[in-house]
């Protein structure tokens, strides 16, 4: 039975992390270990994570001190890590049901990156997002960290990069690709994923991926502005068109492109 390691990262999360340990700790497969990344929070975080732990008596091992970012603390947790796969379920994230790791686990033999879809998370609203084809990693993200199972060995030896802010997570993905890693799809929802702190601009965020392809020759420096300018004026329609409007035009397929 493969074993897994669920981590937590957090920092004064404390309004969030009881959902985020509570999806966690109520997996029905028995073989994984959960640890619990902290940024040092001045919030109660720790104290409350610990006090949840205690009450319904379960274990994890919860580190609190100083980072440096959120892909630091990723790094730190692959470190301490036991487990042949990693799962990353942050604060304010969940698993979508309790048997969501035994139903991956029992699908990573010969692979080394599991992958499935996820459902986001607006205030009262919900969505669940499919995954696409690893194939089109090669143009942009295809799935959420989230509703990831990595390898451990993987991540060890390929550490997220911590310069680059919020897409380390697509570059550590796309270099795996590019090295004809083995990915898997599981047609399974894995993860809640609540999208708040995540930049609005999707422009800037696709102008991060558009560097990241270009760190790998799969555009040039022209096609990266040029890409950038087009998203730019998406997102301007996007800010401009109310969105009674926008419904409207994808309820009758006259536009689709801007979200």
């Amino acid at each position: 039975m493969v074993k897994i390691t669920v981590i937590t990262v957090c920092y004064n999360e404390k309004e969030k992390i009881k959902d985020t340990i509570l999806s966690v700790v109520n997996q029905d497969y028995a073989n994984f270990e959960y640890l619990i990344i902290d940024g040092n929070s001045d919030d109660g975080t720790v104290e409350l994570s610990s006090k949840i732990l205690q009450k319904i008596n379960k274990s994890a091992r919860v580190i609190s001190e100083k980072d440096t970012g959120i892909y630091n603390a990723m790094n730190k947790g692959v470190n301490l890590a036991n487990g042949d796969f990693i799962v990353f379920m942050n604060a304010g994230d969940s698993f979508y049901s309790a048997s969501t790791l035994r139903v991956l686990a029992e699908k990573t033999e010969g692979y080394d990156i599991v992958y499935g879809n996820h459902c986001i998370v607006r205030g009262e609203k919900a969505k669940i997002i499919h995954a696409e084809e690893v194939a089109n990693i090669v143009k942009h993200s295809v799935f959420c960290h989230q509703a990831t199972m990595t390898k451990r060995d993987l991540l060890l030896h390929n550490p997220f990069d911590e310069s680059l802010t919020i897409v380390a997570d697509y570059d550590f993905f796309l270099k795996q690709y590019m090295a004809k890693k083995k990915f898997l799809y599981v047609d399974v929802t894995v993860a809640y994923y609540n999208p708040e702190g995540v930049s609005s601009d999707l422009s800037q965020t696709r102008k991060l991926h558009d560097m990241v392809r270009r760190k790998y020759g799969l555009i040039t420096s022209r096609q990266e502005k040029e890409e950038f300018f087009v998203w730019k004026c998406k997102d301007i329609v996007r800010q401009i068109v109310p969105r009674k409007i926008k419904n409207i035009l994808y309820r009758d397929k006259i536009v689709k492109w801007w979200d």
